[in-house]
């Protein structure tokens, strides 16, 4: 009879003859594992793919369980409304500082010309009321309510850009317009000559047709909204940048017009109202 040895070989062969041969003993061992802990072993194909069959949702963790998934979802909707966040506080800022806003075009506008602010927010509130996306049934546009042949001239000489709804660019368009027309017109005529148009109103100077009344009203309107804000009616700086001025923009102020009628107060020619317009 065999006697059986007591000690094994840790590395599955027999430290002394036994029953079963030391191969056969490897061979089982082998398919054992190599005596290494089953979950790895499983885990590891199971990551890999290299024995069909196998289940990762058995052994240690993966993104494939419920509650993986549902971490991800949640990880992935915080940086995703992060971003959005991010991104709308980021788009905000920059248009906050691309778009200036009307009073502060209206400062600018105001240093720029030397037309007194007052003048400025009273003539857009009599022709737009403040809004920027204006415009009237004859087609003038914006803040300012300029014509689109007005504005491009202006346009193209002061390089305001393409877009007449821009805030900045009508009031400064506009602005540019009303320094023009006091130029050329004085404390008296020009606004009225700013709603009817300078050739309408040197008609009226050259003994033609006559203002229409809404351009009247208009005018009473503007200078009441001057003289509740406090602005002098007619007073404004002859002190013009040469930056602009150079630019051949604005006609040159006529032979009789004296620098004493800064202090004078705006008249309108009430007399002169076209019966024959309709406001």
């Amino acid at each position: 009879m065999m006697r059986l040895h007591p000690l094994l070989s840790l590395f599955g062969r027999l430290a002394a003859p036994f029953l079963v041969p030391a191969k056969t003993a490897s061979a089982a061992a082998r398919s054992r594992g190599q005596g290494r802990p089953s979950g790895r072993r499983v885990l590891r194909a199971s990551l890999d793919g290299g024995e069909p069959g196998r289940k990762l949702g058995n052994y240690g963790t993966s993104a494939r369980t419920p509650r993986a998934r549902r971490a991800t979802a949640c990880l992935m909707a915080f940086l995703l409304g992060a971003g959005a966040t991010v991104g709308a506080n980021g788009q905000a800022a920059v248009g906050a500082h691309s778009a200036p806003s009307v009073a502060e075009a209206v400062e600018e506008a105001s240093a720029r010309f030397g037309v007194p602010k007052a003048w400025i927010e009273a003539v857009i509130a009599a022709e737009s009321g403040g809004d920027p996306a204006a415009v009237s049934p004859r087609g003038a546009i914006g803040l300012m309510q300029l014509m689109p042949a007005t504005w491009r001239e202006l346009t193209a000489q002061l390089d305001l850009g393409g877009n007449a709804f821009d805030r900045r660019a009508n009031i400064l368009a506009g602005t540019a317009y009303l320094r023009r027309l006091y130029d050329r017109f004085g404390p008296g005529g020009f606004l009225a000559a700013y709603n009817a148009g300078p050739t309408r109103y040197q008609a009226l100077l050259d003994g033609g047709r006559k203002l229409p009344a809404e351009t009247l009203t208009y005018v009473a309107a503007v200078e009441a909204r001057i003289a509740r804000s406090g602005g002098a009616a007619a007073s404004i700086n002859r002190t013009r940048p040469q930056d602009w001025r150079a630019s051949g923009l604005f006609v040159s102020r006529r032979p009789e017009m004296r620098d004493d009628r800064a202090g004078a107060t705006m008249i309108t020619l009430v007399e002169s109202i076209d019966p024959d317009v309709q406001p």
